[in-house]
């Protein structure tokens, strides 16, 4: 009996302290895609990125913002300010993925089924369900299809960003972290990861890793298309306490002021709902080039859906974008009963249309001051509400 008792207290003991994953742990929720990481450190080695909803174990809360998880038995850390006691409502399983390369958006998971549109690379996508046979069913803009999930990975591939202004390098994603530099604009940096709060995780030429807010970033040619229309005033919206930008001017703010100036208008979606009605026509500026095209209003709820007029207006249109389908957003004016608006559109056909004469399959998006998108994509949101403050700047 004596043996026996022995025997469980060893077993005890081995259960609660030797066990990689003791029955104290905590159970927490990420609540957004959240980095799992070696050791505690920004540079510590990546093991892979967890979506929203991912169930951890908390083994330790260290001082520093961090904390020792455990995942399906394998040890790492995480921020666990992105860690919760309760359950994240409404966020799919498999969460948000990107396309590594060029990948078609099919109707049916089959490659003989029809294609919705060809996604260029770093496309967020929202995985619905990953079926056996290689493919997943996804959702983009609240359009459904299918992708071959050989080319979805959890994380946007790396890749070379531009900084549009003086902006902020922080040890962490939020504006109470600590600053480590100021980067001037034109500064390049690595784009590792995109997060949905507005922030991207960078690497500098240096090797050092650290948080940005990503509306404030682009591609060399926004850069360079930024300085042809710097603003006259420095002042472009809200910025912290110190001289580098990282606040957002776009969705997080909806008592948004009418302005108007130098005959182009800042004005918010609500208004623009009424003035921009559906089957109305308006003409487009493009601010980086100056070439001129019209759309016609498809729907407009949370932000403009739109078809170009012609199919020369389609051409235009693409022409501005390099020729390319593409989700990047730029800067536009657009021009209804002779008042002028600051807007941002994007260059990926999705969805359906009902413009059979125009060349384009499908729709686009426009938005507004304070716009949203159908899916929640807030780093989608941000670029577009980005475009509207380009578009905004070079007028005044």
């Amino acid at each position: 009996m004596i043996k026996k008792i022995f025997i469980t207290a060893i077993l005890l003991f081995a259960i609660l302290v030797l066990s990689p994953l003791n029955v104290f742990a905590r159970v927490l929720h990420t609540t957004e895609r959240t980095n799992f990481r070696k050791s505690p450190t920004l540079d510590g080695e990546h093991i892979r990125t967890y979506p929203a909803g991912t169930v951890v174990f908390e083994t330790e809360r260290l001082s520093d913002g961090w904390s020792a998880v455990t995942i399906n038995d394998e040890n790492g850390y995480m921020f666990n300010k992105y860690l919760s006691d309760a359950p994240v409502i409404g966020v799919s399983p498999n969460g948000i993925l990107y396309t590594q390369t060029n990948v078609n958006f099919r109707k049916d998971p089959s490659t003989t089924a029809q294609i919705h549109v060809t996604l260029p690379p770093a496309t967020p996508v929202n995985e619905i369900e990953r079926l056996a046979d290689g493919w997943s069913k996804v959702e983009i803009d609240g359009v459904y299809g299918y992708i071959s999930n050989q080319y979805l990975c959890t994380q946007i591939p790396a890749r070379e960003m531009y900084t549009l202004s003086n902006i902020n390098f922080r040890v962490g994603p939020d504006v109470d972290s600590d600053v480590i530099d100021i980067l001037p604009a034109g500064t390049k940096v690595i784009e590792i990861e995109r997060l949905f709060s507005g922030w991207s995780l960078v690497e500098r030429s240096d090797g050092r890793r650290a948080y940005i807010f990503n509306e404030h970033i682009g591609t060399e040619e926004a850069y360079k298309n930024s300085q042809k229309f710097s603003p006259k005033s420095t002042s472009t919206g809200n910025v912290s306490s110190t001289s580098g930008s990282e606040v957002s001017k776009g969705s997080t703010d909806r008592r948004i002021q009418e302005i108007s100036a130098s005959g182009v208008e800042l004005i918010d979606w609500q208004t623009m709902k009424s003035l921009f009605t559906i089957g109305k026509d308006a003409l487009v500026t493009d601010v980086w080039t100056g070439a001129q095209y019209y759309i016609r209003s498809f729907s407009n709820g949370n932000h403009a859906d739109v078809e170009p007029v012609s199919q020369q207006d389609t051409a235009t249109m693409l022409a501005t974008f390099g020729g390319q389908w593409t989700w990047d957003t730029r800067p536009i004016w657009v021009t209804i009963n002779g008042r002028t608006f600051a807007a941002s559109i994007n260059g990926m056909p999705h969805g359906g249309g009902v413009n059979a004469n125009n060349g384009m399959n499908g729709q686009i998006c426009v938005h507004f001051r304070g716009s949203t998108t159908h899916n929640g994509n807030k780093s989608h949101e941000n670029s577009h509400q980005a475009s509207i403050t380009q578009a905004w700047n070079a007028a005044n």
